[in-house]
């Protein structure tokens, strides 16, 4: 099963490295990395370029916004499973996706999220969600 994370960034110096790092750390090889950035002026892009040899898709240009930047995204990617991950995001274990691989699989699933957790600045830990959700989307014509 093929993950395609995408990434959509504008400005995001402070976190995006974090982010990054989390992603090209995973334990699950199967990993489709897409970044857009809609044309940062803040170092944002030079710091995307020292992991471009590691990121299957880096473009940066103007979007129209958030969606825009996430659908073009989505166009791109090749994977069975898509995910989301905001630039001032990160995955906490190097064992998430394959964790979302094993949902998949046990459940027979359409969709899976579990464990959020918000996280200020200073690192404080603000609360937890902690869920797993699993979703079988209908077919055909119901």
């Amino acid at each position: 099963m093929k993950f395609s994370i995408i990434t959509v960034c504008l400005n995001a110096v402070n976190t995006i490295e974090e982010c990054i790092n989390s992603v090209l750390n995973q334990d699950y090889s199967d990993v489709e990395y897409i970044v857009m950035d809609g044309g940062s002026t803040d170092g944002t892009y030079e710091t995307l370029l020292k992991y471009k040899d590691r990121i299957h898709c880096l473009c940066s240009e103007k979007d129209a916004g958030l969606y825009d930047a996430l659908n073009k995204g989505i166009q791109k990617s090749k994977g069975d499973v898509i995910a989301i991950l905001h630039s001032d995001d990160l995955f906490v274990s190097k064992t998430i996706i394959s964790e979302y691989a094993n949902a998949f699989k046990l459940y027979q699933t359409d969709g899976v999220y579990a464990d959020v957790r918000y996280i200020n600045p200073n690192l404080k830990q603000l609360y937890v969600n902690r869920i797993l959700f699993t979703c079988r989307c209908k077919t055909g014509n119901n």
